[in-house]
């Protein structure tokens, strides 16, 4: 949302690792360190992890784990991105899978459907940017708007993979 700052994952353990240089700290110590240093940053950092259904459950437990140990820190947040109809992919089953998530995500929002017209509007505007700077007659450019029907699309993700197919083989 460009509203903070990006900061590289190494940089922060990076700096973290200097700073603990020196005696040896055991585990708890180096979590308290750490935990202090973020809350004393004042400063929110936001993880986003998407495409989680993409992952194989193994991995997805493994990925689960690792939020799980880093969700207590002060001043760090998780927002998970995943698709709901994949519950059972995060358990045995789809009960299963609501119950495991139920444990993880503390709160849930449910993100509704693209309506039609909103994604139309997006195909436009993004096959527009592509050609904005191109020798393209409107005609022509008219023509692609309506050939790619917003009947063809269910997400703004098939879109963008059109039109970046679209893009490359245009700049090619």
């Amino acid at each position: 949302f460009n509203l903070g700052v990006k900061v590289e994952p190494y940089e922060i353990l990076k700096a973290l690792g200097e700073d603990l240089k020196g005696k040896e700290k055991s585990l708890d110590e180096m979590k308290k360190d750490i935990d202090k240093t973020l809350q004393e940053s004042e400063k929110k950092i936001i993880i986003f992890i998407d495409d989680i259904d993409r992952l194989d459950k193994d991995e997805i437990f493994t990925l689960f784990k690792l939020i799980k140990v880093n969700a207590d820190f002060k001043n760090l947040v998780f927002i998970i991105c995943l698709d709901r109809e994949h519950y059972s992919r995060y358990g045995s089953n789809v009960e299963s899978g609501k119950e495991f998530l139920e444990k993880i995500i503390n709160i849930p929002i449910e993100l509704p459907l693209i309506e039609k017209v909103d994604l139309d509007i997006f195909i436009k505007e993004k096959v527009e940017f592509v050609v904005q700077n191109r020798l393209v007659k409107r005609e022509e450019l008219d023509e692609l708007i309506r050939s790619l029907n917003v009947k063809y699309f269910d997400s703004p993700r098939e879109v963008i993979r059109i039109v970046n197919s679209f893009s490359i083989s245009l700049y090619a």
